[in-house]
């Protein structure tokens, strides 16, 4: 039996409100992950519309590949980071011209299910790589960075006022944390969630004190923020003039990065305020959609809990 995978896809409808889909359209869809906001994409653009899915999970690929069979020919799932979409589209020329590109940067409910590291709820090891396999783990970071550079992961990318009393816990701790049996020593789960019980306190009594340290790992295994700041600029480039982009983020660091970039995008100029004459050359590539981040409702936070942190922004390609 095939195992189902889960996942609850947020803003669907502001999404496909702001990017004016229009039958016929093509569109990419870059986190396809179980193929929700691809699905009502192909359905907004019928009969003609196409849509190419990406994701680096490979569970992802198959799991939106199913999903989205009854579509046939309109759609076309690979498995690759979203970063690399100006190859990715070199390579898929069918899908020119772009008109609609869908970012959502949150994480699917199978892969905080499927016991890879990820949820601080697991009871296995610390993996949380999105490809399953390649780069570092967070089990490989914690067991062998240093001082200096756990605290600034835990500093850069949880924004965690404890780094540095966390970093020195760790690094004090690694026999008390660790677990032998497979191929290589790996960090347990439950014995780290209660280190950092021990060291972290949380600023607000809904927030559990490992979500930060998860967040700030799991960011730095797959590059996340390089990652969508890569993307950015390329997406906007192989947009059609038109064409819209929607980035659904679900926390500060991400969401700055989008919004910094419309903003800069935006404008024909980008010198500093006391230049006196441009000197940059820079010309606008967008127009933004979206003034303001576009929260989810009431009613669907109350379906989806993980949609109450969940950003929306748009611009459009001019």
């Amino acid at each position: 039996m095939q195992r189902v995978y889960e996942h609850i896809p947020v803003l669907i409808e502001e999404t496909l409100e702001h990017l004016q889909l229009r039958s016929g359209d093509h569109c990419i869809d870059c986190t396809v992950g179980g193929g929700g906001h691809a699905r009502a994409m192909l359905t907004r653009t019928s009969p003609s519309g196409v849509l190419l899915g990406i994701d680096v999970d490979p569970q992802a690929v198959v799991a939106s590949g199913a999903e989205l069979r009854s579509f046939g020919q309109r759609a076309t799932i690979v498995q690759a980071n979203y970063r690399d979409i100006k190859r990715i589209v070199a390579q898929q020329p069918f899908i020119l011209p772009v008109n609609a590109i869908v970012l959502d940067l949150g994480l699917s409910t199978d892969q905080l299910n499927q016991e890879r590291g990820f949820s601080f709820h697991d009871s296995g090891a610390l993996g949380m790589r999105f490809d399953g396999d390649g780069g570092r783990t967070a089990s490989e970071i914690l067991l062998y960075a240093s001082v200096q550079e756990l605290a600034r992961i835990f500093r850069t990318y949880g924004e965690l006022p404890s780094a540095h009393a966390l970093a020195k816990a760790i690094v004090a701790s690694r026999a008390d944390i660790t677990e032998h049996g497979g191929t290589k020593p790996v960090v347990s789960v439950p014995k780290f969630v209660k280190l950092i019980e021990r060291i972290v306190r949380s600023r607000r009594k809904t927030l559990h004190p490992a979500t930060l340290v998860f967040q700030a790992l799991r960011i730095a295994v797959n590059d996340e923020l390089e990652n969508l700041s890569a993307f950015l600029p390329e997406a906007v480039g192989v947009l059609a003039t038109g064409g819209r982009i929607a980035v659904i983020s679900y926390h500060s660091l991400e969401d700055r990065i989008v919004k910094s970039f419309f903003k800069r995008e935006s404008r024909d100029c980008i010198c500093p305020p006391q230049t006196p004459v441009c000197r940059c050359g820079h010309m606008a590539t967008v127009k933004v959609v979206t003034t303001h981040a576009i929260k989810s409702s009431e009613k669907e936070q109350s379906v989806n809990p993980r949609a109450r942190s969940a950003l929306l922004r748009v611009a459009e390609k001019i």
